[in-house]
């Protein structure tokens, strides 16, 4: 693994972990709507994972959140919103496409189903 692939994951992590305290920390009422507007603000840095072909674990940052907001939402709802942060594949290089397919490939083991759902999708918006 090069030098800057290890520090884009450690920086990755630490970026989770800091909007999951935030959640946490937040002096408000946490509602779902506002996990979500914390959610969908990570969409540019799930995408340049895939440019980094960094296939993190999106099980892992989804059971994150949801801890973080006191389980009021489902860990296969931010899962859902997590998956629908990502480009169409015909959007992605070949790389990026097989990162995201490795991703999807883990979720599937948790909750089977998954990639065959992410294919019917992307092939309605092609």
């Amino acid at each position: 693994m090069s030098n800057k692939l290890k520090l884009y994951q450690e920086n990755f992590q630490i970026v989770i972990s800091a909007y999951a305290a935030g959640i946490r920390s937040y002096p408000g009422e946490v509602y779902d709507e506002l996990i979500y507007i914390f959610i969908k603000d990570l969409e540019p840095m799930f995408i340049e994972a895939l440019k980094f072909e960094y296939a993190f674990d999106i099980l892992e940052i989804a059971e994150k959140f949801c801890e973080a907001g006191m389980f009021r939402l489902s860990p296969e709802g931010v899962v859902d919103t997590l998956l629908s942060l990502f480009p169409h594949p015909s959007e992605l290089s070949m790389m990026e496409q097989d990162t995201l397919i490795a991703m999807l490939e883990i979720v599937d083991r948790s909750l089977p189903g998954t990639v065959e759902r992410m294919q019917w999708e992307w092939r309605q918006a092609a």
